[in-house]
């Protein structure tokens, strides 16, 4: 995460309708292949939210340990991931092995930053929705930081997100993606990866993608936080929240950010995005940004959010993002 003075407002949440059906220039992004289980239908002026009868039990529970392993491969066996150097590459690769060996179609995107190459990991289940919902953590850390918390911790929880989701329902509309490049840069640009990501959507991809949710420094021990920078579209964030507070124990507060992660590029261009964060902690930017200094209980604690969320995933709920009411 990049550094900002991050103004908290907390706000309270009332629960939205959707309210007309969508256009039927939409329905082409949403068909499929034949895929099981079948996807929901929704009945004219259906609510197209969360249900109790959603898929949030059919998925396996979310491993710490497997997380803590992708967080000790990212900031110890790898350690500091400056972007455009050989760490961040080093990470790209793992995250891209990983995915693949989950059966995800997976692509490792470059594009320049300061003289030399980054890369985006964008991994998608073979016959998904091409614009649905994106699920993303980046990569890279500042110099001299092994990046832990900030942001081991966030890809770990994509990487076992995508384990869980795997070849089931919400599979189907997440697409998961490993930015590189968020931290400032010597070119004085930060989210580089994530305003690339949106660039290369086009004019099209723009105006289908449902939304987008950025996962970025998430286990130091401080209240679990969503939100927006209030800059575009909120029913990315209050969605998750409602999904989250409805569902868990976990007591997820709603705030406005400032534009300090790679949900940023998305509210700029319009799409609903939303960021799960717990707050600057002593460790920021720092050498100490080690594993033994991450809250392990605060890495399950965002897994089993995130799990929550994805769990409700599915058509209803990408036609409620796009929907402009």
């Amino acid at each position: 995460m990049i550094g900002a003075r991050l103004p908290i407002v907390v706000v309270v949440i009332s629960i939205l309708t959707t309210g007309t059906a969508f256009a039927s220039s939409l329905e082409g992004d949403l068909a499929l292949p034949s895929f099981s289980p079948p996807i929901p239908q929704v009945a004219p002026g259906e609510r197209a939210v969360a249900t109790a009868t959603s898929s949030s039990q059919r998925l396996e529970r979310f491993s710490l340990d497997r997380a803590m392993s992708h967080v000790r491969r990212l900031a110890g066996r790898i350690g500091t991931r400056v972007r455009a150097h050989t760490g961040e590459k080093k990470a790209a690769h793992y995250v891209a092995k990983r995915f693949r060996s989950l059966g995800y179609r997976t692509h490792v995107n470059t594009f320049p930053v300061d003289g030399d190459r980054s890369r985006n990991v964008v991994a998608k289940w073979p016959s998904s929705a091409r614009y649905g919902i994106v699920l993303g953590a980046h990569m890279d850390t500042v110099p001299g930081s092994p990046g832990a918390n900030d942001n081991a911790s966030g890809v770990a929880v994509l990487l076992e997100t995508a384990r869980l989701i795997a070849a089931r329902e919400p599979s189907r509309w997440v697409k998961l993606v490993a930015f590189g490049s968020e931290e400032y840069g010597v070119d004085g640009r930060h989210h580089v990866g994530s305003s690339e990501f949106v660039e290369r959507l086009g004019p099209r991809g723009r105006r289908r993608l449902a939304g987008m949710v950025s996962i970025d420094m998430i286990a130091d021990g401080r209240p679990l936080l969503t939100g927006t920078s209030g800059i575009g579209p909120p029913v990315a964030a209050r969605s998750l929240f409602r999904t989250v507070t409805a569902k868990t124990n976990i007591g997820l507060r709603y705030i406005t950010f400032c534009d300090c992660s790679d949900h940023g590029p998305f509210e700029h261009a319009g799409i609903p995005a939303t960021f799960l964060y717990s707050g600057k902690e002593p460790d920021y930017h720092s050498s100490s940004d080690v594993p033994q200094n991450l809250i392990p209980r605060d890495l399950r604690r965002t897994g089993r959010a995130v799990r929550a969320f994805v769990a409700d995933v599915d058509q209803r709920l990408v036609r409620h993002w796009r929907s402009p009411g």
